[in-house]
């Protein structure tokens, strides 16, 4: 049992041209975290949350958690964060 918390230190401005998704309008993932809820499917429950990162950012999920960190194409620039793991012990 644990927690994984991520925090943006450094972010692209620009996150470059969006490759696979160019077509749809709002449809853009580049350079962002997808979480991917795992009761996916029921009534009233968002089946993804889409996080636009910033700097400063702090999130915190459980590990079990269904993520995704997408790439961004600016070769300019880089995305720094700082992940950490928390073991959770129940006694």
């Amino acid at each position: 049992t644990g927690l994984i918390g991520m925090m943006a230190l450094k972010v692209p401005e620009d996150m470059g041209k969006e490759i696979t998704n160019d077509e749809r309008v709002g449809y853009s993932r580049n350079g962002k975290v997808e979480f991917v809820n795992p009761s996916a499917g029921r009534q009233f429950v968002e089946d993804t949350i889409l996080l636009n990162y910033t700097v400063g950012t702090f999130v915190v999920f459980p590990y079990d958690m269904l993520h995704c960190v997408y790439p961004h194409f600016n070769e300019e620039e880089t995305r720094r964060t700082f992940p950490i793991n928390f073991d959770v012990y129940c006694q």
